[in-house]
């Protein structure tokens, strides 16, 4: 069989064979991308939804570890005013021991002066100034004292029962350790 065609036109016609062979590949690789596109779009808007609403969940899981974190150190504040309100109830105050002092006075017997001092729980002996009409009325007043189960010791220099009368005497009061009033 002879060949009529000639060398140049054989090129050509393979050239356009190829180019026809590559379009139609390129024209099926892009349909095929389109149909991925078009099938993938549906996972792409569910996947978004997804996020959003994980992204919102996480957000107000993060509002309430603040809120948490918030309530928290506000708790453990309220906690130590608590214990210093605690502590401060259990302590002894200066007008207890006043008004523990103006109780025992009874007749005769006028205070003048109440000093002390406290060393964070330990109440330093308390000095007690003051006047009685006479010695009966200073030496019950020292038992009275002493019949207190919040009071020790009561020190009355032998000086201040000298006078008959109008005595003017300076005691020196040890109290219990840790004893109410």
């Amino acid at each position: 069989m002879a060949n009529l065609v000639p060398q140049l036109a054989k090129k050509r016609i393979a050239f356009e064979y190829w180019v026809r062979v590559l379009t139609a590949w390129f024209l099926l690789w892009a349909v095929a991308f389109v149909i991925g596109g078009v099938l993938l779009f549906p996972v792409y808007i569910f996947t978004k939804t997804q996020v959003a609403v994980h992204a919102e969940s996480a957000s107000a899981a993060e509002e309430s570890v603040v809120d948490y974190e918030t309530v928290s150190a506000e708790l453990k504040q309220a906690n130590i005013q608590a214990q210093l309100v605690i502590e401060d109830a259990r302590k002894t105050r200066a007008s207890d021991y006043v008004s523990l002092f103006n109780s025992l006075e009874g007749q005769g017997v006028v205070i003048t002066e109440l000093n002390f001092s406290k060393n964070k729980t330990i109440v330093e002996p308390i000095r007690l100034t003051g006047i009685a009409t006479d010695r009966e009325a200073l030496a019950a007043f020292r038992e009275r004292l002493l019949a207190h189960p919040a009071i020790a010791t009561v020190n009355l220099p032998i000086s201040s029962l000298a006078k008959e009368s109008d005595i003017t005497f300076n005691m020196t009061i040890s109290m219990v350790k840790n004893a109410s009033l």
